[in-house]
């Protein structure tokens, strides 16, 4: 008799909901998978026949204490994977469970599957600080141009100005605790790199495309070129940043609580000069000489502006 995919589908749906089911609990009643499956007694008598053909090793029990059960000893995993792919691919779900609110509920079926209990060593928050964001939003619209290979356009401010863009989605990215949209621009016409809490009035197009796409590395800078060496003495109150922006290896305690940091820093650029000048007077610059050079020059600028003579408006 020809069955409709739908009908199959539900089927094939309805076989894993036994199989979980019985995993979970060890032991159910026919009526009782009948009433939670929400089909009959003889269908589920029918599913029961197909897993056993299928290689399930089923066993029925007769009487008061019997019932429906998996063969002891038996895990769905067992073909699949060994115990430490099972406990990886654990960790790996749980780690979601901050970015996707499934991710929880998979983390149980999958213990339940393996028949070993998701350890709560691990929990891995993609949300910021304080109320909860329109992040969300975005992760699915963008997932969704992912997946479907459709176009985006949204507006982006960068240190150059707001701009409107429309591109390819190739990757996004979680680094250094924020998320990056790695995409082919259709504006610049190469790969760019957004900050998504750049990104507003994000829509997702009808437009489809079907390149391959390949982005270049997500770092910022040519970690190849060797960069001029800069020794940065810092106050003891900045150890709280010193050790979030530097390589312990690039740090040294000194006898007085001062930190002495020896790193390589890109010359001439912005937003290096800018992030230094966020440390205040809790950092001095010993070398190179140009770089002492260049954030005086950037901080005289500051004091400038803020020097002005203020004038009413209009």
């Amino acid at each position: 008799m020809l069955q409709w995919p739908w009908v199959m589908q539900m089927k094939s749906s309805r076989l894993f909901e036994i199989v979980y089911r019985l995993l979970s609990s060890g032991r159910c009643t026919a009526p009782e998978l009948a009433q939670k499956l929400e089909v009959s007694v003889r269908t589920i008598y029918r599913d029961i026949e197909a897993l056993c053909q299928a290689g399930v090793p089923i066993v029925t029990e007769q009487g008061k204490s019997g019932g429906i059960r998996l063969m002891e000893g038996w895990s769905l995993s067992q073909t699949l994977m060994d115990a430490r792919e099972q406990e990886q691919l654990l960790t790996a779900v749980q780690s979601l469970a901050g970015l996707q609110q499934d991710a929880e509920a998979l983390a149980l079926k999958l213990g339940a599957l393996f028949r070993r209990q998701p350890h709560d060593w691990l929990r891995v928050d993609f949300h910021y600080w304080g109320p909860v964001n329109e992040n969300d939003e975005r992760f699915e619209l963008i997932k969704t141009a992912l997946l479907e290979k459709r176009v985006l356009q949204f507006t982006y401010a960068a240190y150059t100005g707001t701009t409107r863009r429309r591109v390819k989605p190739a990757l996004l990215c979680f680094k250094a605790n924020a998320w990056y949209l790695q995409a082919f621009c259709l504006v610049r016409g190469d790969y760019r790199t957004f900050k998504l809490s750049r990104v507003s009035n994000l829509a997702l197009t009808d437009e489809h495309f079907a390149d391959h796409l390949v982005p270049p590395p997500l770092d910022p800078w040519d970690w190849s070129v060797h960069w001029p060496e800069a020794r940065l003495r810092f106050e003891p109150y900045m150890a709280y940043r010193v050790y979030d922006d530097f390589d312990e290896e690039a740090i040294s305690p000194q006898p007085d609580g001062r930190l002495l940091v020896t790193t390589q820093l890109p010359p001439d650029d912005e937003w290096m000069l800018g992030r230094l000048l966020t440390y205040g007077t809790g950092v001095e610059i010993l070398s190179p000489s140009s770089l002492r050079k260049a954030v005086a020059d950037h901080a005289q600028k500051l004091l400038e502006h803020y020097q002005k003579e203020n004038k009413p408006d209009g």
